[in-house]
């Protein structure tokens, strides 16, 4: 059975003209296909929806700061049962393996060695070029939260289910 998720490509990476060898470092390394694509522009309250358990951390406004810098690109991918798992792992930490590692500009020392302290720090770390949703629920959500009525008709041809699971969740909240 197909799974889905979302990666969220962040303004950074769309900055240094990154996502296309990131979708394909996706496609080869997590086993995941785009099936679905667009830019987005992630608001600062879209940010507090994205990252509740971040709120209250010193990190927050950085984080902010990152993904409202310009636009994001956000793509549906599909993938196999452990596709969760595989996009976490294929993402990988800034100083620790994985895609952020590859195309991270600077290690934090290195920042720190070009002057970079304080908030100008925490705003270089944020540059992290990527988001992956961590579970179907959560893709949903960002699905809710990003996609409109003709990009549900899109993603409708090559994941019927998705959508259907998103409609779903979209008359709970109105319900609700």
């Amino acid at each position: 059975m197909r799974q889905y998720a979302v990666v969220l490509i962040k303004p950074d990476a769309i900055r240094d003209i990154l996502e296309e060898l990131i979708l394909k470092d996706l496609r080869k390394d997590a086993h995941v296909i785009p099936i679905f694509r667009k830019f987005w522009k992630v608001t600062e309250n879209l940010t507090k929806l994205m990252y509740p358990a971040w709120l209250a951390k010193q990190e927050f406004p950085s984080m902010v700061h990152n993904i409202t810098q310009g636009n994001s690109l956000f793509v549906v991918v599909s993938g196999n049962r452990h596709i969760y798992k595989s996009l976490t792992q294929t993402k990988g930490k800034m100083n620790q393996g994985g895609l952020r590692l590859k195309y991270r500009t600077h290690s934090i020392e290195e920042w720190q060695s070009l002057g970079c302290f304080g908030r100008e720090l925490q705003n270089k770390i944020a540059e992290n070029r990527l988001h992956t949703t961590d579970n179907f629920d959560e893709t949903v959500f960002l699905c809710n939260l990003a996609l409109d009525h003709y990009d549900l008709a899109t993603l409708e041809l090559t994941a019927p289910s998705l959508v259907a699971s998103i409609r779903r969740k979209r008359t709970v909240q109105t319900v609700s």
